[in-house]
């Protein structure tokens, strides 16, 4: 099955994927995998608790050892999934109504546990990703960050995870902080009316999945999936991310758009350096890993309408090819 699953991601021309919640059973079930020579790309670990949104504790060999294994050339690790808030009832937001500041929505853990948390982490040399979903928790996020910021170098990788229903001015103090924002712009195809639901009437400070006032703000942004919640095609996230569309043939948010220029690179070297590995993958250049796609047409220069209809005709990982599309 995890063979299965790896040659269909292959095929949509994934070169490498994270899995955001990493348990020990799934982290064994990689071992094996890579022990065996199976794993046809580099697979980034991020490493959670016991069983899904539950918290890590840092305190437990077993957890700090799973997380710090030692990395193969193609299963990396070192990196800690923290989860602030969830979708259901609804994501961290602080409304506005009649000028006072409402909060709603439901966290996993306080403002001091995840604090405390991320900073306990980064002494270990932890890498982080921190879901944040809503304003309320993204700022949680960011005050944990700057925390971490004060006691540990500017290479230190710092990853905030969404930032679905955020405001602009968020934007700034996550280029100040060199937080690397991972959006899933994807997920207003077909969650974008659910989404503008949760963040209730009238909240103009409030935008979904903001991405263009993100990278105006100086922030690097990349784009990924958050599969099962959506697809994981990188020509349909990318044709979402520029056209700014519904299921229902909406617009969502079109201020937010990016050019298809800015969507190659959100998945390509952002999320490279991102991943801490800028250095050796997610652009062509000498030395680096030839991680290669052969498209059907030019993303760049194509229609906007035929961005989401790009077919991957060859898949190339480290030289190797790993993916050959069959005629039809």
């Amino acid at each position: 099955m995890l063979h299965s699953k790896m040659h269909d991601y292959l095929a949509v021309g994934l070169t490498a994927v994270g899995d955001a919640m990493v348990t020990a059973k799934s982290a064994e079930l990689y071992r094996r995998a890579d022990a065996a020579g199976k794993m046809p790309f580099t697979l980034q670990q991020l490493h959670g608790g016991d069983h899904f949104f539950s918290m890590q504790d840092l305190g437990r060999s077993d957890i700090v050892d799973r997380i710090m294994e030692p990395e193969s050339f193609l299963l990396r690790g070192g990196a800690m999934k923290i989860f602030v808030d969830r979708a259901y009832p609804s994501p961290a937001i602080d409304q506005i109504h009649d000028g006072c500041k409402t909060h709603v929505g439901a966290n996993f853990y306080s403002k001091d546990e995840v604090h405390h948390l991320a900073v306990q982490a980064s002494k270990l040399g932890i890498n982080l990703a921190i879901h944040g979903m809503g304003n309320c928790a993204i700022d949680i996020v960011l005050d944990a960050y700057e925390a971490v910021r004060r006691q540990s170098n500017a290479e230190t990788v710092l990853r905030l995870e969404h930032a679905f229903i955020a405001e602009t001015g968020q934007g700034q103090r996550m280029a100040d902080l060199g937080v690397d924002l991972v959006a899933n712009p994807g997920l207003a195809y077909g969650w974008g009316e659910v989404f503008d639901m949760w963040r209730g009437e009238k909240q103009n400070h409030l935008k979904l999945f903001p991405v263009r006032s993100m990278i105006d703000a100086g922030v690097r942004v990349s784009l990924a999936s958050d599969h099962p919640c959506g697809t994981y095609s990188p020509a349909e996230i990318m044709w979402t991310a520029v056209a700014r569309e519904t299921l229902a043939g909406a617009p969502l948010e079109p201020d937010e758009a990016v050019t298809p220029e800015e969507a190659l690179r959100m998945y390509t070297i952002n999320p490279a350096q991102a991943s801490g590995r800028g250095s050796e993958e997610g652009s062509i250049e000498v030395g680096k890993r030839a991680n290669l796609l052969v498209l059907d047409r030019d993303p760049l220069t194509c229609p906007t309408g035929q961005l989401r209809d790009m077919q991957v005709l060859r898949t190339y990982v480290d030289g190797v090819l790993r993916y050959e599309r069959t005629p039809s």
